[in-house]
C-alpha cells in the first residue's frame, strides 16, 4: 500500500521483505526524515499516529514543533488530509484508492492518540465529522484484485487493535469477493439481481441531469433481504432528476438497518417518524459527471446492527 509501494512512497520508504517485522523496521525508519511541506506533514502526522498507537510515540511527540516550523494549524491540516483521502476513494478505483485506506485507517489512529498524548487539537464537531466520514468511506472499500494480498500484508505488519482496524483492512473484499459473498467472517448477501453493465446504467445524461432511463435502472436494484437475526427488510433506492439519492427501507428489519453507502459515498439518515420505516440520503449534484456516473454504478452497502452487510 501507500506505506510499502513498489518505489519510495510518501513516507520516504522503500521496498519492504514480506516479513512483517522487516516492514515495520522500514515503516518506522521512514519516520526519521521531517516533512518539509504541508503535504508531506499531513501523511507523516498521521503515519507516526499509526507508530504511536503500537508503542513507538517518539516520532509522533515531534509534531507540535514541526507544525510550528512549517506555520500549519493543526485543524487544517486534518481537513486537508480527510479531504484528500476522500477524493481517492471517489476518483480511483484502482491501487491509489486502496492505499487511501490505509491513510483513512492511520487518520483514526491521530483522532485516537493525539488526545492522549498532546490535547492541542480542538476535534470540533465538525472536525470530528469529517474524520468520521472519511473513515467510514474507507471502512467498506472493495479493494482492486491485487489490493486485497497487500493489505493483508500490512494488517499482518501493523497490528493495531480492533478499535482502531477498519474493517476493509481486518477483512479485505476485492470485486469477486463481493460478487459471491466469499468471506465467512463477515458474509454479503446480495439483495438485488445485478444490474446491467455500469456503463449501460450510467452512459445517459440529460442536459447536465440523470436521464430517465439511469433513474429507472437506479430504481430496478429493489431487493429484500433478511438480517443474521432474522429481521425481514426491502430496500428501494430511488434517483431523482437533481442527482438526489434516497433508499428507503420497510420492514421489521429496517430499524436495524445503521448505515447505507453508495460506493464510496456514505448517505445520511434521516430523522423520519414513519414505524417500520427508515430513510438514507445523500446527493451527487456538484460532482463532475465521471463520479456522478462512477458512484450510481456502485454497490449501495447496507450495514445492521446483528452484523448483517448487504450489497445492491
Amino acid at each position: 500500500m501507500s506505506d510499502e509501494g513498489d518505489a519510495t512512497n510518501d513516507t520516504g520508504e522503500t521496498p519492504a521483505s514480506s516479513n512483517p517485522g522487516s516492514r515495520r523496521v522500514v515503516f518506522l525508519a521512514g519516520l526519521d526524515t521531517p516533512p518539509a511541506t504541508a503535504e508531506e506533514f499531513g501523511i507523516w502526522w498521521i503515519r507516526s499516529a499509526r507508530a504511536a498507537v503500537l508503542g513507538e510515540p517518539e516520532a509522533f511527540d515531534r509534531w507540535p514543533s514541526l507544525a510550528t516550523s512549517l506555520s500549519l494549524p493543526p485543524d487544517g491540516v486534518i481537513d486537508r488530509v480527510c479531504r484528500t483521502i476522500l477524493r481517492r476513494l471517489e476518483s480511483d478505483p484502482g491501487p491509489s484508492g486502496d492505499d487511501a485506506v490505509v491513510d483513512a485507517e492511520d487518520l483514526l489512529c491521530l483522532r485516537g492518540v493525539e488526545p492522549e498524548r498532546t490535547r492541542l487539537v480542538s476535534w470540533s464537531g465538525r472536525l470530528d465529522d469529517l474524520v468520521t466520514l472519511t473513515v467510514d468511506a474507507a471502512g467498506d472499500r472493495v479493494l482492486a484484485s491485487e489490493g486485497v494480498a497487500a493489505i493483508r500484508a500490512h494488517a499482518d505488519a501493523f497490528p493495531l487493535p480492533g478499535r482502531l482496524r477498519l474493517p476493509a483492512i481486518d477483512h479485505p473484499l476485492d470485486h469477486v469477493d463481493l460478487l459471491v459473498g466469499a468471506t465467512p467472517l463477515r458474509p454479503i448477501a446480495h439483495v438485488a439481481a445485478e444490474p446491467e453493465a455500469a456503463g449501460a446504467e450510467v452512459a445517459m445524461f440529460d442536459g447536465g441531469r440523470p436521464s430517465t432511463r439511469m433513474m429507472d435502472r437506479f430504481a430496478s436494484r429493489r431487493g429484500d433481504a433478511v438480517s443474521p437475526r432474522g429481521r425481514f427488510f426491502v430496500a428501494e433506492p430511488k434517483l431523482d432528476a437533481w442527482w438526489g439519492v434516497r433508499i428507503r427501507i420497510e420492514g421489521d428489519g429496517a430499524e436495524t438497518v445503521l448505515a447505507a453507502r453508495l460506493g464510496s459515498r456514505a448517505l445520511e439518515r434521516l430523522d423520519v417518524e414513519e414505524p417500520g420505516v427508515t430513510h438514507f440520503e445523500t446527493s451527487l449534484a456538484g460532482f463532475t459527471p465521471d463520479v456522478q456516473s462512477r458512484l450510481i454504478g456502485s454497490e449501495i452497502m447496507l450495514r445492521t446492527s446483528d452484523g448483517g452487510r448487504f450489497s445492491m
